[in-house]
């Protein structure tokens, strides 16, 4: 295995433990702790969290691009 497939393949498990993560994190926050609130405010975070994931959705983008450009290069 070269460098560069080991690098990519590492960067894949990371890549999928943090998706993991992050659904693990979210499932909880939708089933127990928004359940506890009233409904006005669950509509609130509701809105913020998906404000909150459409960004870091945006920026996870851009990072993934940048690692393409610097993977291409070598």
């Amino acid at each position: 295995m070269t460098h560069a497939s080991t690098t990519l393949a590492s960067a894949l498990v990371n890549r999928g433990a943090g998706v993991a993560t992050l659904m693990l994190v979210v499932g909880k926050l939708f089933l127990v702790d928004l359940a506890r609130v009233e409904a006005i405010v669950r509509i609130l975070l509701f809105l913020g969290f998906g404000g909150v994931f459409l960004t870091l959705s945006y920026f996870f983008r851009s990072l993934l691009r940048r690692g393409v450009d610097v993977d291409d290069e070598e």
